[in-house]
């Protein structure tokens, strides 16, 4: 016991003498100036018989001498006493401090050494030589990236979808009442030019309305909340075509305007009655008629007075060209499909009709029908609009929605999934894998004769792409298009555009046996030929009215709309022209393309001056807007 105390009297000797020797050297102890952040406190504690003494300064940043440690340098020292919790956290916000710091300092390090080595660029010519190499690397790889990740890499065999599709209509096509269909053309506030095509081409022209049979179609365009600058012009175009439905939402794509869509028709859709009722439960809803828009049929002699449920209601894109009396006539069909199927009787009583379920498309990989166009049955569209699986599904690729929809229905087995590969297809100009020329009946059957009977002698395709199912005589995949000639009419560069047609394959074919003619003297008089053997829509039609193309997509260009309008809507029934022989007169005669034998003799009373004109000039086709009735 003396002689701890002894240690202990004479720490404060200790202490004075290196004071001393620090005031001699010019240096100030801190603890002279501030005696509450002195370290010369002395705890003593007996343990085992012993004291012991400790001394901390605590001022951060003090000279620390051998004797006097810190409180945090010995945490768990039992001659310290109890840890206070304010000592521990400082000491450990301390250490994580000092470990960030650290890392920080052997990243600053390791990044010097690898500046310092040898590969990497110091100059200002390397640096940018490297950041050039970088660039090209991140752009090669997000091309394979997206190379990769595209699932459509090549063409569609569109060739064997025609060969494998029966011909349109069937036989009893026109002994089946009309089908009420509701189209909903989605478009927004600022495409007021498409409305206008649409509204002047395809939702009037009595070629895409053939006679009566769109006698019950209805076009609407579907429409989100417009933006404050343009709430005025579309409320000014609603009161002047009376053919816009504004939903109660905001704009959008892929965040619930399809499902929108099909709970405002449930509500409020409505098209013209049938001649006869239908024997479906939805027969007996009625309404009085809206009002008309310009492009809406004309109610049918002795037909009822209100207007009914449609049979079906569909979803088109506003670059979508529909054909709507082909549109009508699939429908037409797979409404009747299921009344046409024998039934049983129970005691006499025949069953209760059930009401079609239908959902008709283009079918995308055997899982969804693409979004240029789709559509639902009215039974199926009324269990969306208030199934609430169905509302809890609105965010997401709209296609793909309505697929899931159908698939959560009670009766999803008995639904019929009803897909047209062969009549819905892209523009030929879009570049994609579902392009190809527009298409008619005759190439449909010239494409069926040559993949059942392969025979190079007896087709007019080389035998080099009899097997090749998405041939097309018109563009070809992963290369821009490129006309036949470069100095074609308006009318030519359209016919151009038609598969099959002799003026397509101008530019692939040999110009003139006349070796002596200079290449662009030939490829005009191939030029004049194959518009002289081009087709008229009787002979493409194959003498029916139907059974031809239904949509084409992905029209991106007023250019490409125009061009789908007069390829489709425009043309002479009959085409009479005279094959200049080879010394350059006009032999007189009326010849068609080969095979056309259903073109009819022109009438006595035509002129040969009237004839020799128009053998001439060739014809303007124009799409005149006549609507119904």
């Amino acid at each position: 016991m003396p002689l701890a105390l002894s240690r202990m009297s004479s720490e404060p000797q200790r202490s004075r003498s290196m004071a001393m020797g620090n005031a001699r050297s010019g240096y100030e102890s801190p603890s002279s100036s501030d005696s509450d952040d002195s370290c010369d406190t002395i705890r003593v504690s007996i343990h085992s018989g012993r004291a012991t003494s400790s001394t901390a300064v605590s001022r951060a940043g003090s000279p620390h001498f051998g004797f006097c440690s810190d409180l945090d340098d010995e945490p768990s020292s039992p001659l310290l006493g109890p840890t206070r919790w304010w000592d521990s956290d400082s000491g450990r916000r301390r250490r994580r401090r000092d470990a960030g710091f650290s890392v920080v300092r052997r990243v600053k390090r390791r990044l010097a050494r690898l500046a310092r080595h040898p590969l990497v660029p110091t100059q200002p010519v390397t640096i940018l030589f490297s950041l050039v190499l970088f660039a090209l690397f991140a752009i090669i790889l997000t091309l394979f990236l997206i190379y990769q990740l595209n699932p459509d890499k090549e063409a569609l065999p569109w060739r064997s979808y025609c060969a494998l599709q029966p011909a349109f209509p069937p036989n009893n096509f026109y002994k089946l009442s009309p089908a009420g269909v509701f189209l909903g053309v989605f478009s927004m506030d600022s495409g007021l030019e498409r409305r206008m095509f649409v509204r002047t081409t395809f939702a009037s022209h009595e070629r895409s309305r053939v006679d009566n049979g769109t006698s019950r179609t209805i076009v609407r365009f579907i429409l989100g909340k417009p933006r404050p600058e343009w709430e005025r012009r579309i409320q000014l175009e609603a009161e002047t075509y009376n053919d816009m439905v504004i939903l109660p939402i905001s704009e959008n794509m892929n965040n619930g305007k399809t499902h929108a869509y099909f709970t405002w028709a449930a509500r409020h859709a409505w098209v013209p009655p049938p001649l006869t009722p239908l024997p479906f439960s939805y027969a007996n809803q009625t309404s009085i008629p809206p009002p008309l828009a310009a492009h809406d049929p004309r109610p049918q002699p002795n037909s009822p007075p209100d207007w009914v449920r449609p049979d079906f209601i569909l979803k088109a894109d506003d670059d979508s060209f529909v054909m709507l009396a082909e549109l009508e006539g699939r429908l037409r069909v797979e409404m009747h499909a299921g009344l046409n199927e024998p039934t049983s009787y129970y005691y006499g009583v025949p069953p209760p009709v059930e009401d079609p379920l239908v959902y008709w498309g283009y079918l995308v990989k055997n899982k969804f029908m693409g979004g240029e166009m789709y559509g639902l049955s009215w039974s199926m569209v009324n269990w969306v609009a208030q199934s609430e699986a169905a509302r809890g599904l609105t965010r997401g690729a709209e296609d793909k929605l309505v697929a899931k929809w159908v698939l959560l229905h009670p009766r999803a087995g008995s639904v019929r999934w009803k897909s047209d590969h062969c009549w819905i297809y892209d523009h030929p100009k879009a570049g994609t894998v579902y392009s190809h020329g527009f298409l008619f009946p005759s190439e449909a059957s010239r494409v069926r004769r040559q993949l059942t009977n392969a025979d190079p002698k007896k087709t007019s395709s080389p035998p080099s792409v009899l097997n090749t199912f998405s041939h097309s005589s018109v563009c070809t995949f992963g290369s821009r298009y490129t006309p036949p000639s470069p100095n074609l009419t308006p009318m030519q560069s359209v016919e151009a555009l038609v598969e099959g047609s002799a003026m397509s394959r101008v530019g692939t074919s040999s110009h003139s046996e006349d070796l002596s003619l200079e290449p662009s003297v030939a490829l005009q008089r191939a030029v004049n030929k194959a518009w002289m053997e081009r087709e008229g829509r009787r002979a493409r039609y194959e003498h029916k009215k139907l059974g031809g193309t239904v949509l084409v997509h992905f029209i991106k260009k007023n250019e490409w709309w125009e061009e789908t309008a007069l390829a489709l809507l425009g043309g002479d029934d009959y085409i009479y022209s005279k094959l200049p022989s080879s010394s350059g007169r006009v032999d007189p005669g009326n010849q068609d393309n080969k095979n056309r034998s259903s073109d009819v003799e022109p009438s006595s009373n035509s002129t040969r001056q009237d004839k020799e004109t128009e053998s001439r000039t060739p014809i303007i086709i124009t799409t005149s807007t006549t609507g119904n009735g």
